[in-house]
């Protein structure tokens, strides 16, 4: 624990000056991560200082706005937003190209500081999640090109048709991936929280004490992630998933869920289902629509669980 810290502050003090305002937190945010994946500390530590941070006290939008970055929230509600290291261009052919380019991570401070770290934590995880085998090239003909993006377990298919000059993009399993992504960022948070009584920085206690008094919860995408809680409690899927997803070997986590429950469309019912448990407004019809939503999710937990012990036996 105490390595962890002390890689976590070397890594800010190369950064980031004393005395800037945000710099205790990214050592307790970075102490945290290290702690939740711990075999890659190379990875978070090529990430934060290749990477660019945008905090401050205005909206996502705003922040987005004043520094001219190439960046669309979901909506404009948002705490936060990250970009991956991987991006798609067209050439003078009209072919899509791969290329790299700096991390980015804007949050908003204009709530409290667990908030804060929550958001900075929970887009550090897509980041994480997002680089090792984060992209593959797809197919180039004369009237498309074709290209995927991952991160975590979602992946952004990119078809730019020629004929009309214009890129389509589609996505799938992005509910899922968030709904996982906020629960293992209520782990890192609850990491960072356990250090409260052994830190020995003041200053880092000092940020510490203004933020563990606000509750840890799952910050974001509520209707979801209480639903994919029931899953991630299974220890089988929660190895599953830990042991494949940063390094995108999505086939076999979505291969493994099918076999166990014996139909081979389980995992995009999985991520059906909480397409729309997610849209689920708030009247009549769509409540007792998201009740039969819950209850089908709840059968395919179910069916997951008796798929697992049938394999014990």
């Amino acid at each position: 624990m105490e390595g962890l810290y002390l890689f976590a502050r070397k890594m800010v003090d190369l950064k980031y000056p004393e005395g800037h305002k945000y710099r205790e937190m990214f050592i307790v945010g970075l102490y945290g991560l290290l702690c939740k994946y711990n075999n890659y500390a190379k990875l978070i530590w090529i990430l934060f200082m290749q990477m660019e941070n945008y905090i401050d006290d205005k909206s996502v939008l705003e922040i987005i706005e004043d520094n001219n970055l190439q960046l669309e929230p979901n909506n404009s509600e948002d705490d936060a937003i990250s970009s991956s290291i991987h991006t798609f261009i067209t050439n003078q052919n009209n072919d899509l190209c791969h290329i790299l380019e700096k991390p980015v991570v804007v949050c908003s401070n204009k709530e409290n500081t667990m908030l804060l770290l929550n958001s900075w934590c929970h887009e550090m995880g897509h980041l994480i999640k997002s680089t090792l085998n984060g992209y593959k090239m797809g197919i180039t003909c004369s009237y498309k090109s074709e290209g995927q993006l991952r991160s975590g377990l979602s992946t952004f298919t990119y078809v730019f048709n020629k004929d009309m000059l214009q890129l389509y993009v589609s996505s799938n399993n992005s509910f899922l991936d968030e709904a996982i992504n906020t629960i293992q960022t209520t782990e890192v948070i609850d990491y960072i929280i356990s250090l409260y009584d052994i830190v020995p920085d003041c200053d880092v206690k000092d940020f510490l004490s203004q933020t563990i008094k606000y509750d840890n919860n799952d910050y974001g995408y509520d209707l979801i992630t209480q639903e994919v809680r029931k899953l991630w409690e299974i220890n089988e899927f929660k190895e599953l998933v830990e042991d494949n997803i940063v390094e995108g070997n999505i086939k076999k986590i979505i291969d493994d869920f099918n076999e166990t429950i014996g139909d081979d469309k389980a995992f995009s019912k999985l991520e059906l289902l909480l397409d729309h448990i997610y849209n689920t407004d708030n009247n009549m019809d769509c409540l007792m629509n998201y009740s039969n939503n819950v209850e089908q999710f709840n059968k395919l937990v179910d069916k997951y669980k008796s798929g697992l012990n049938k394999t014990k036996q």
